[in-house]
């Protein structure tokens, strides 16, 4: 079945597709490639490849498709110097044909679409092999092409490995790859798989909509050849012709004998056709007839006739009449005119066309080499994770709860869930359950979701809460089990064939209640003696024994199934049956728990007997709803145990044990017989869902819980009931949803996250198992190094490490189904890599294990059997270092199944019966003793005991995936990530603390108290204070982590400080943990997660009230001073209540006042919960909940002492020398701070004070009036009549110090506004606590990963050659020793952008990571040297290459392994902030506004790109969103995308500017197409020494000026131009100038605002110069044509020979200006920003840049330009046409580069596809240069043109590569690219990078 495409289909556009992902193959050493093996050969001859491909290395060969069917073989791949080349190799290794592609793929941000087509049939060689680029035909070059009928190498070949990404010896692909389609016998065009969207006008992905497999009327004949009548010739038999591929030569063909004919006649089938194409080697003359009409015969040897039929094709009759005339019949074609070209007759070929066809999407929605054109043609994955986020995964989820997309853990496993249950009577007459608060619910769960329902609370007593398969349980039907006391008990029933199974099918099956396991006796039997050997062999018996359940087969007389540990004292259902004659199974609770194979007769017979058999004994316990089906398997696979009685189906022939009577029954064949005293009892499996668990705690009391991990087989819903009651209930509704839970879990035996610790969690998982004591033997250990899920993973180091767990009879898997898993990633690959996880740990036996072959590096699963002994099978790839991989073994049944990354690499058959394991289950390696020891990391190990888990391939989750949102379609839409809504405070380890003053709310004597948070530790080894309160001596209490890592309890009591009580779990770095210290009377516990962490300490002394202020994140107190580092989110303190005693599941909610059972009133604090302010609070002691610093808005100076944060103004503290209430601005803007509370804040009065000497002047503006001085250091009223606060600003004054002050605000004379929560702190970097997104409960993907589009990556076209990337070009590594870096693909300009950078092993030296501007060389240079702005290693900032102050937090640092660092460039407030490991560092630089034109010492820049910088070593790592972010992106920040760009204002470039080629005619009124109104418009004849002409609306289409020539305008010339008001292009007049019929023609056009008038803008006549905006110079145009979405303006003005200004009406700074006296002769003077406001040069010249006053040494600003006193621009009287363009988005750029001299030049990053190239060398005389995308279409993009200059077009030494973000220059000319010189770029767009709907150009 075809699996449907995870795509959106547009309405706008049929067929038009947006696909989700794609394919990441990173190949630096990983070998990642796809291979599928066809097991048929299909059509060799003629077939089609479509995909889409982004090449990240195109330095590199790069394989795109190839076979590995030895030689020949064929391959297509992009060469490493630079062209696509398709070809087959012959037998000797050499090409038989090389096609190979002019154009030139070297551009990594752009997508390919790739359409190759081979058709050998074809006749002219040319037409044989076909490749289109973006749906567009590309010229091939080729020395050879492929014979007709040639068969292609491999392709579709049987037994030839077809692969992606890789070919047989060449080298792998290094890209993303999507939507791949195989299409195996067409020959199919571009326009299949992609179209041009008329909106966009770019090409787009569209869905193929034809058939792969599909037979058609009269093509489902498999033998054709049975279709032929005539005598044949032996030698040359029908299987020739009728035989794929078609042969060459006589002696591949048939023919009849002679003298005679064969005549092939299909006329019955009803064929329509349209042409017949027989492929024949003809001797002579023979007769050759096509539905009876002759067919000439022409030539001899090897011939191809082609016959016309357009109808029913009847018959064909070829001949062999004499020795000289003979026709050998090769190949039989046909073509059915339905577009798939010509087909052939085959015999068994069924449907010729498509038994190979496939297609691959690559977007996620299913594992990644499933074939989803409902083919089947599955590809294998090698080395590739088939993998994906979180929420698409269907396998492998994290063992814990995860948030950041499974990069941090937090508390709990996933799924774990809690309910508080209480009971409300809310009409007066009828009780209800309430589900937290609410009213008889229906919820709903996941299966494998372990649930508390907590049932403690007092009014539940008297009301036990059940779960039952029926509603309302108890109360909604009588439900009977028959109940045999051991001791004689038991049924029978005569003797009948109805239990005479022989060799039939059957099934027993009931439900048991085993009181004593111990006793052994009969459950139900045929046999009546267990002594008689011949009844033992022939007959059966299900009973107990050795406290087993064992079923008793005859002939051998084996117990072959068991039940090793059946469960006592609680419900479960058996069910044994016989299938296929000799298939034994035992199911439990509906899985399959063994499974044996035997040949027996079960063919005498006896009285059937339940509860009892002589011999063995009677059973002790109670049996439910027995039934006995003869002649069927009720059950084949596992299956959902009943929930309510069974019933009589087909061949029941006894079913009882289900009456209110002990002998009742609903089938039987005679009387049951009760014998001794058995007794009907109401005990059952159905009034209570047998899997859940109550607890032996009555209801109302502490502890009392039902819990229920909620089978994977359970029903689709369960009822909730009170048993006393009726009608107090609900249900519960069951989903499988594996994103909640994993659907196995009730299986779940031990799982081992391996999160920083080695805990077992499968108690928590499994409410069925036990937790394992887990032993480490390891000088390894935890390590933040690696890791896929969680911030750190286990490292075992290969050299006897092991970690294992006790031997268990959990471990025991008898005969049923088992699953084992983990994660790992290899360190190094050697002779002693070996186990993984290994059962029987003592080496004695291998149950089950998965371990690597050193030998070929193969994963491998083994097990053992008693027959067959050891079992070994190996998967198919090699795994390498560098990768994470989900290594699996299930046993499925009769089969063992071994998974790699989700993919089903190898199956074995089991032969007779799998061992058991009998020892401790290792991790790491063979033996606990560590012998044959792995060297890796590892991750969530896990054993299932009675599940297979994984039965077909599946999508692992990772955190790093080959699966990546890039994606060929482009994005409409933005890519921000959804904002945190929770958050934390962070503690730096310097000193920070949150305070409250001392209160009594805080005293706790003999109280019942709960004291906890959430906290994650970055450190541990010391003391890390959370909570304190008290003094040195005498009173207090703390809640600490030890030096050991364990949670603490202190107090003094009883007269002194002491311990009370400690806890046992270790407490490691980068996890959230739930904390909680409670006292209910005397006892004191600890809980980590939810369980209690120590033995509970009973103390009933009272605890000395404290006197002093609490603090939080530090101590101080008791002569102490220890801090806390890390996060704490959602501290609460409750003074009245211990709110835990039992084990909980902790919240996954933020905590409030009432939420877990607290009481509002005893909630005496409750904090750190915001993202935004640290001393914000819920609840505080004093009721008041103020948190004022949250309202304060202002910048901060970096690179001072301190940084004053604004926590500091309301902490109650005035002193003048207190220098933390300084507050500073930053460097931009006046206003330093803006206080604006919600609703206000009423007062009678106002003061403010400075809070320190020495301001300078300051002013203040309340409530938006006007600014008013205040002095300094002193409180001033600044109202003293009543009013309400709602705006208060703090701006400098005329003689500021640049520093802005405030120290506090005071209200009616006396009340100080204080957060009653405060921060204090006295650290060099970050004084005080800081917010932090941060935070255990939001675990949405989105807030950590961007959406569909295409990301950044570090730049391969822009580095040093001793800068390797790998990874997709996100890891950075040096290979020789220097100061190298390497930038993103894309730059950053007005929006928000934030990204990551990992460390991995630790970085190297001398790393440092910011941003650098767009025009300078940098990229090896040392940090200290290169303009940009940095962050060091070393906490230092750099600015501008200057060394500056140590700013960062050095001691994170330092610990710098597995560190994050997080970067985020504010481009509208001009900053750069820094976070590490998720702590906020705080803003690092200012004043990096883009279009300010900032200065950074000597950069000026309008973009930065992020920067990676390294001395040696490495790799780093980055991320810029397109794998989840480790921790929660900053507030409006969001990834480095496409769809985060600045958004265009024209969703086709073309409405706006473009270029048209165009030949001459000679004829009047020739149109050129254009897209827009050509308001300006230059032309050039391309193929001689001709004049350049200049047209524009302002001056009118008959006026002429040449930009070579400094001549004044001419005209009128109305022969030229015939029209420029033309919408949609200009019209051309028959004048040789622009229209020859002999040359050829360009022509560059721009829209600015029309010319309905004089005066005109965006398109219509303003009327005057104000209205059109070009009023507000000291000169005034005459007429203008503005367009402000165009960012382009002309005007014309009349110059005045003094220095004036000129209004230019685009509302932003024109950055390039060209001017022209019209009315005389002086040059065209150019305006550059990049040259400078006081250098011009003219286009007609090929001087450089020189100093001129034609600007008047004035920047342009966003109104007006300046001219000077030059001629050029301004002389008296004389008349200019000016031209002045601004930079637009996604339209135009004009900016600079340096040349290096190389043919790798200078790379330029637009945001855009260049339509336009412009370039000048402003150093040196050298000409203009100008490129265009027309000429030729592709790269290397060699023509170009001269404005300067009449030569025709030229392309020596002046190469560009067009790139669909920007160029890159890869000539060496002077004029474009000498080395050291400055050059300026003017360029325009053909399509933004990022458009408005979806669409992005296309790679050239």
């Amino acid at each position: 079945m075809a699996i449907n495409q995870q795509s959106i289909t547009e309405d706008r556009a049929s067929g038009a597709v947006v696909l989700d992902s794609s394919l990441s193959f990173w190949n630096d050493g990983k070998g990642q490639y796809l291979t599928f093996t066809p097991s048929t050969n299909g059509n060799r001859k003629t077939w089609t490849i479509s995909m889409w491909f982004q090449d990240i290395q195109p330095d590199l060969n790069t394989a795109l498709i190839g076979d590995d069917g030895g030689s020949p073989n064929c391959y297509c791949y992009l060469m490493n110097n630079h062209v696509l080349r398709f070809a087959a190799a012959d037998g000797s290794g050499g090409d038989a044909f090389t096609v190979d592609t002019t154009r030139l793929f070297r551009d990594v941000c752009g997508w390919y679409h790739l359409t190759l087509v081979v058709d050998t049939t074809e006749s002219t060689d040319t037409d044989r092999i076909k490749v289109y680029i973006n749906g567009e035909s590309v010229d091939l070059t080729s020395t050879t092409y492929p014979d007709q009928y040639e068969v292609i190498g491999g392709w579709n070949s049987a037994s030839s490995p077809m692969r992606i990404g890789q070919f047989s010896g060449g080298s792998y692909f290094e890209g993303q790859m999507s939507d791949v389609y195989s299409l195996d016998g067409y020959a199919l065009g571009p326009e299949n798989f992609g179209y041009t969207d008329a909106l966009t006008n770019t090409w787009r992905p569209k869905k193929y909509e034809g058939a792969f497999n599909a037979p058609i009327d009269g093509w489902d004949v498999t033998t054709w050849s049975s279709y032929v009548s005539g005598s044949v010739d032996g030698s040359y038999p029908l299987s020739n012709c009728f035989t794929a591929p078609i042969g060459s030569g006589y002696a591949n063909g048939t023919r009849s004998v002679n003298p005679g004919s064969l005549t092939f006649d299909i006329s019955a089938l009803n064929l329509t056709v349209t042409n017949v194409r027989l492929n024949v080697y003809i001797y002579g003359s023979p007769t050759l007839t096509v539905n009876g009409t002759a067919v000439p015969i022409t030539g001899t040897d090897n011939q191809e006739f082609v016959v016309a039929v357009d109808g029913q094709l009847n018959s064909i009759v070829w001949s062999y009449n004499s020795v000289t005339v003979y026709c050998y019949m090769r190949g039989i074609e046909v073509d059915l005119g339905d577009g798939a070209g010509y087909r052939l007759f085959a015999d068994a070929s069924g449907a010729p066309a498509g038994v190979n066809g496939f297609h691959l999407p690559f977007d996620g929605s299913a594992p990644i080499g499933v074939d989803q054109s409902g083919n089947g043609n599955d590809f294998t994955p090698v080395n590739l994770t088939s993998s994906a986020t979180l929420d698409k995964a269907t396998g492998a989820l994290p063992i814990l709860n995860t948030s950041s997309g499974g990069n941090v853990a937090v508390p709990g496993v996933r799924g774990q869930a809690g309910i508080a249950v209480t009971v409300y009577n809310p009409t007066g007459s009828q009780n209800r359950f309430y589900f937290d608060g609410v009213e008889a619910p229906s919820y709903n769960f996941a299966r494998g979701q372990t649930v508390t329902f907590d049932t403690s609370d007092s009014t539940v007593a008297t009301h036990p809460f059940r779960l039952s398969g029926v509603s309302d349980g108890a109360h909604a039907a009588d439900y009977y089990s028959v109940d045999f006391d051991g001791t004689g008990d038991y049924l029978s029933i005569a003797e009948s064939t109805d239990w005479l199974f022989e060799e039939g099918d059957f099934t027993v099956e009931f439900w048991a209640y085993i009181d004593n396991i111990a006793t052994d006796g009969g459950i139900v039997t045929n046999m009546d003696n267990f002594n008689s050997s011949s009844q033992y062999n022939s007959r059966w018996v299900i009973g107990l024994y050795s406290s087993e359940l064992r079923v008793w087969l005859a002939d051998d007389g084996a117990h072959v199934l068991h039940d090793y540990f059946p469960p006592q004292g609680e419900w479960v259902h058996y069910a044994v049956t016989r299938e296929t004659g000799n298939k034994f199974t035992l199911y439990r609770n509906g899985t399959n728990i063994f499974t044996a194979t035997q040949t027996c007769d079960l063919d005498t017979n006896g009285a059937l007997q339940v509860g009892y058999l002589n011999g063995l004994g009677t059973y002790d316990g109670k049996i439910a709803d027995l039934r006995l089906v003869k002649g069927t398997a009720v059950y084949t696979t596992n299956f959902q145990p009943p929930v309510t009685s069974l019933t009589n189906i087909t061949n029941t022939k006894v079913l009882c044990c289900n009456s209110s009577t002990v002998t009742g029954s609903t089938v039987t064949p005679t009387t049951i017989t009760a014998n001794g005293d058995p007794t009907s009892s109401n005990d059952n499996p159905y009034d209570t869902y047998p899997f859940s668990t109550v607890t032996d705690i009555s209801e109302g009391t502490v502890g009392a819980a039902t819990t229920i991990t909620f089978p994977y087989n359970s029903p689709d819903t369960l009822y909730y009931h009170c048993s006393s009651h009726s009608g107090m209930g609900g249900s519960v509704g069951l989903t499988t949803d594996i994103q909640t839970a994993d659907p196995y879990a009730s299986k779940n035996v031990l799982a081992v996250a391996f999160d920083g610790g080695s805990n077992d969690y499968s108690n928590l998982i499994n409410t069925g198992s036990t937790k394992k004591s887990i032993t480490e033997n390891t000088s390894s250990g935890e390590t933040m190094e690696y890791r896929n899920f969680y911030l750190s993973s286990y490292k075992f180091d290969g050299s006897n490490d092991v970690v294992y767990a006790a031997d268990s009879t959990e471990f025991t898997m008898g005969g049923g189904d088992w699953t084992i898993e983990c994660w790992i990633r290899r360190r190094r690959v050697d002779t002693d890599e070996w186990f993984l996880v290994q059962g029987d740990g003592t080496g004695a036996n291998t149950p089950f294990g998965l371990h690597i072959d050193p030998s070929t590096n193969y994963l491998e699963g083994r097990a053992r059997s008693d027959s067959s002994g050891q079992i070994d099978f190996a998967g198919t790839t090699p795994m390498q270092t560098g990768l994470w991989y989900h290594c699996a073994l299930v046993r499925d049944g009769s089969t063992l199944r071994l998974f790699l990354n989700g993919t089903q690499e190898n199956t074995n058959a089991i032969a007779g019966t799998l061992v058991d394991s009998t020892g401790p289950l290792c991790m790491g390696a063979l033996t606990d003793a560590g012998s044959a020891a792995t060297s890796c990391y590892m991750q969530d190990a896990r054993v299932y005991q009675g599940i297979a888990k994984y039965t077909t391939s599946f999508i692992p989750a990772s955190t790093w995936n080959n699966i990546c949102p890039d994606s060929p379609s482009g994005t409409s839409y933005g890519s921000e990530l959804t904002t945190p809504t929770k958050g934390s405070v962070s503690f730096d380890n310097d000193s920070d603390s949150l305070n409250v003053a001392d209160n009594a709310d805080f005293d706790l004597g003999t109280n019942d108290f709960t004291i906890e948070c959430f906290a994650l530790l970055y450190t541990i080894g010391q003391f890390n204070n959370i909570f304190a309160v008290g003094t040195d001596s005498s009173d207090g209490y703390r809640v600490d982590i030890s030096t050991g890592n364990k949670l603490r309890l202190l107090a003094y009591i009883g007269g002194s400080w002491s311990t009370i009580i400690t806890g046992g779990t270790d407490l490691y770095q980068k996890k959230w943990f739930h904390l909680a210290v409670t006292r209910s009377g005397s006892s004191f516990d600890l809980w980590v997660d939810g369980v209690r962490d120590a033995t509970t300490v009973t103390n009933s002394d009272s605890i000395t009230n404290p006197s002093t202020k609490l603090e939080i994140g530090r101590l101080t107190t008791n002569s102490l001073d220890r801090n806390y580092h890390g996060l704490i989110s959602n501290l609460r303190f409750v003074n009245g209540t211990a709110l835990y005693k039992q084990t909980f599941t902790p919240s996954n909610k933020p905590l409030t006042t009432t939420s877990q059972g607290a009481t509002s009133s005893e909630v005496k604090l409750l904090c750190c919960q915001s993202q935004n302010s640290a001393t914000s609070a819920a609840a505080s002691p004093d009721g008041a909940v103020v948190g004022y610093s949250g309202y304060l808005s202002g910048g901060l100076v970096p690179g001072s002492a301190n940084q004053y944060v604004p926590s500091n103004c309301f902490d109650g503290d005035i002193t003048t020398t207190h220098v933390r209430h300084k507050t500073t601005p930053g460097k931009e803007g006046r206003v330093g701070w803006h206080f604006n509370p919600p609703g206000g804040i009423a007062y009678s009065s106002l003061e403010i004070h400075s809070g320190v000497s020495g301001v300078g002047s300051q002013e203040y503006i309340l409530n938006g009036g006007s600014a008013t001085a205040f002095a300094e250091n002193t409180w001033v009223e600044i109202d003293s009549s009543s009013g309400t606060l709602t705006s208060l600003q703090i701006t400098e004054g005329s003689t500021g110090n640049s520093n802005i002050y405030l120290g506090a605000i005071r209200i009616n004379g006396s009340t100080i506004l204080t957060d009653t929560l405060y921060n204090e702190g006295t650290g060099a970097v970050i004084s005080d606590s800081q917010p932090s997104e941060f935070n255990p409960f939001d675990t949405n993907i989105d807030m950590v990963m961007g959406k569909s589009g295409n990301y950044a990556t570090l730049n391969p076209l822009y580095k040093n050659s001793n800068v390797s990337l790998t990874d997709g070009n996100l890891s950075m590594s040096i290979s020789s020793l220097g100061h190298y870096s390497s930038i993103a693909t894309l730059g950053m300009t007005t929006g928000k952008y934030y990204w990551e950078v990992d460390s991995g092993t630790g970085w190297t030296n001398d790393p440092a990571w910011g941003i650098v501007g767009e025009e300078s060389e940098h990229y090896d240079d040392q940090v200290n040297s290169v303009p940009g702005a940095f962050v060091r290693d070393n906490g230092r900032r750099y600015y501008d290459g200057t060394e500056g102050d140590v700013w960062m937090e050095v001691d994170a640092m330092a610990a710098d392994e597995g560190s994050t660092l997080g970067l985020a460039y504010d481009g509208i407030a001009g900053t750069l902030q820094v976070w590490i490991n998720g702590r906020y560092q705080g803003v690092a630089f200012t004043g990096l506004k883009n279009g300010m034109t900032r200065n950074l010492g000597s950069v000026t820049s309008n973009r930065w790109y992020p920067c990676l910088k390294m001395y040696d070593g490495g790799p780093i790592h980055i991320n810029f969103g397109q794998q989840p972010f480790k921790y929660p992106c900053p507030y409006g920040f969001g990834p480095l995308c496409s769809g985060n760009l600045e958004k265009p204002q024209f969703v086709r470039s073309n409405g706006a500017v473009g270029v048209s080629t165009w030949w001459g005619t000679s004829a009047d009124n020739h149109f050129i197409p254009s897209g827009h109104q050509a308001d300006l418009l230059w032309t050039k004849d391309r193929d001689t020494s001709s004049n350049w002409y200049c047209f524009d609306s302002v001056r009118g289409r008959t006026q002429v000026l040449h930009p070579n020539l400094t001549n004044a305008e001419s005209g009128p010339e109305n022969n030229i131009i015939r029209s420029l008001t033309n919408t949609n292009g200009y019209v051309l007049g028959q004048a040789g100038d622009a229209n020859n019929s002999s040359y050829e023609y360009v022509g560059y056009s721009w829209k600015a605002g029309g010319n309905a008038g004089t005066f005109n803008k965006d398109g219509v006549d303003a009327g005057s110069a104000a209205a059109a905006g070009v009023s507000d110079g000291s000169i005034t145009p005459t007429a203008c044509s503005v367009g402000t979405a165009e960012g382009f303006s002309i005007l014309k003005y009349t110059g005045t020979g003094v220095a004036n200004t000129i209004g230019h009406g685009l509302n932003a700074e024109p950055k390039f200006i060209i001017c022209k006296q019209t009315s005389g002769t002086e040059p065209w003077a150019i305006y550059h920003y990049g040259m400078g406001n006081d250098q011009r040069m003219a286009l007609n010249s090929s001087d450089a840049k020189t100093s001129t006053s034609t600007w008047n040494s004035t920047t342009p600003t966003s109104s007006v330009f300046s001219v000077g006193v030059a001629n050029l621009s301004n002389e008296s009287s004389e008349t200019y046409i000016a031209y002045c363009w601004c930079n637009k988005p996604g339209l135009q750029r004009f900016g600079k580069y340096t040349g290096n001299g190389s043919s790798d030049g200078p790379y330029v990053e637009l945001g855009f596809k260049p339509a336009m190239v412009i370039v000048k060398n402003i150093d040196e005389a050298n000409s203009w240069r100008m490129w265009n995308s027309k000429i030729p279409g592709y790269n290397v993009t060699k023509n170009y043109l001269s404005p300067d200059g009449t030569s025709a077009e030229g392309t020596v030494n002046l190469e560009l590569d067009i790139l669909s973000n920007g160029f890159k220059q890869r000539g060496t000319n002077d004029s474009a690219n000498k080395n050291d010189n400055e050059y300026v770029y003017m360029a325009w767009a053909e399509s933004p990078y990022h458009n408005l709907y979806g669409g992005q150009p296309r790679a050239m």
